[in-house]
């Protein structure tokens, strides 16, 4: 399958009239290049975080983070990823901690200035480790645009406690849930990829 939709994607992009270096500079013919031949993202320094400790039944204290760099060997600049939440809730199982732990949210990431109309997005699910990201990029200022699509899925560690014995009187926390995902660099590949010549 991932093979067809790569084989797929050579076919859009080679359909694009091929650039003149007399009309674009030599970024578009890096950035066209490279787009057409690489099929993946490279993520650097993720890290993320989570914690969700209940001291009773029905009160939490959640907080939880993201952080990577992203790059792709067609475009000349990193996109700085980065997420976070804190809540302290008097009801269990409450939306935002549970919208950060399953991916419900897109997160943008910062792309560097200067950089008009790229957009990068990301969400995690630590349900399944799965990390989604969305880039919406230009090839040197024309009306050549790339919109594509991966995911992969991450290593994580994972902890649940819980008291059995556990009563308002104790002085302990009724339960606490920990999730950690560490990687120095690891890559995503494109799964889907639409072009769009304006």
């Amino acid at each position: 399958m991932m093979n067809f939709i790569l084989a797929a994607f050579l076919v859009a992009v080679s359909a694009i009239a091929s650039p003149s270096k007399a009309v674009h500079p030599r970024h578009f013919i890096h950035c066209y290049d490279g787009t057409k031949k690489e099929h993946w993202w490279t993520i650097s320094n993720f890290d993320y975080r989570l914690s969700d400790t209940f001291s009773s039944p029905d009160a939490h204290t959640a907080f939880g983070s993201i952080n990577f760099t992203l790059t792709h060997p067609g475009i000349d600049y990193e996109a700085q990823c980065s997420a976070q939440f804190s809540e302290e809730s008097a009801v269990a199982g409450s939306s935002d901690t549970t919208d950060f732990i399953d991916g419900n949210i897109r997160h943008a990431c910062n792309v560097p200035g200067g950089i008009h109309g790229d957009t990068v997005k990301f969400s995690y699910s630590s349900s399944n480790s799965m990390l989604r990201i969305d880039h919406f990029w230009n090839c040197g200022g024309t009306r050549t645009w790339y919109e594509a699509v991966g995911l992969v899925k991450l290593s994580c560690e994972k902890s649940y406690e819980h008291d059995p014995e556990w009563t308002p009187a104790s002085n302990k926390s009724y339960s606490s849930h920990h999730i950690t995902c560490a990687h120095a660099k690891t890559t995503a590949p494109v799964v889907r990829v639409v072009t769009d010549t304006g």
